[in-house]
């Protein structure tokens, strides 16, 4: 895994997310790949070995996601080979600053995770799709507001190819209240672009093993699992009478 960061951009909470009871003290010896604290590692849930993939996959992460310790990027790095995942910390991406992402960027073979207009399904970039194969992968780690204020501020994503996900999945990171069912975390996300652009379905289920464990963790720690936003406005509302 590369990370590149940002020193200049100071750090700060996610706004709008409900805060997690059960928060590991940054002050605990960590898994050295997990990066969970011991006592709630992970690793008897991840691969013996990082998985091998073809696909380099690039996360442009808003800044403020480094200080939730629940964030899902970790498990990415944990399950697939390290050398096939790169991580850039920032609000804005100008050439120059980070040159691997500079390649990415510069390359066909280039695709964003993204729901824009003009977005098709990743089924087309799959190893039977009808576009050519994709070399990397690119997506935005943060809240929803987020990461439109990352694709807003940075033009150059603007002239990539987007793909979306069209499949009904509900996300299992049922420890963050998402605004809608379908709306899923970013190893989620990753997981599921990844198990079609490399034609391997077991790869969904290699990232999604450690997600539903610290799920189960972190509620048995005492946090609440959160039902969509969608959901709760769907439900009947109580008439007293």
């Amino acid at each position: 895994m590369a990370l590149r960061e940002d020193d200049s951009l100071s750090s700060g909470p996610f706004s709008g997310l409900i805060d997690l009871p059960f928060d590991p003290s940054k002050k605990r010896a960590k898994c050295d790949r997990c990066q969970r604290p011991a006592s709630v590692c992970l690793c008897n849930c991840l691969p013996r070995t990082p998985v091998l993939i073809a696909t380099e996959v690039h996360i442009l992460q808003h800044p403020n996601e480094e200080r939730r310790s629940l964030t899902t990027v970790p498990i990415l790095t944990a399950a697939l080979a390290r050398d096939k995942i790169h991580i850039y910390r920032s609000k804005v991406f100008s050439r120059g600053r980070f040159p691997t992402l500079d390649d990415a960027l510069d390359a066909h073979e280039t695709v964003l995770l993204y729901p824009g207009r003009e977005a098709v399904d990743v089924s087309d970039v799959s190893p039977s799709g009808r576009l050519p194969r994709v070399k990397n992968l690119l997506l935005l780690d943060g809240t929803w507001r987020q990461a439109r204020e990352i694709y807003k501020k940075n033009p150059r994503l603007h002239v990539l190819k987007q793909v979306e996900l069209r499949m009904s999945v509900i996300s299992a990171y049922v420890i963050r209240t998402q605004p809608t069912d379908q709306c899923l975390s970013t190893a989620e996300s990753a997981a599921l672009a990844l198990s079609v652009i490399e034609g391997r379905a077991d790869l969904y289920d290699v990232i999604i093993r450690p997600l539903t464990a610290l799920c189960h963790i972190q509620i048995g720690h005492g946090a609440g699992a959160h039902e969509s936003r969608e959901r709760k406005r769907q439900k009947p509302h109580n008439v007293v009478s």
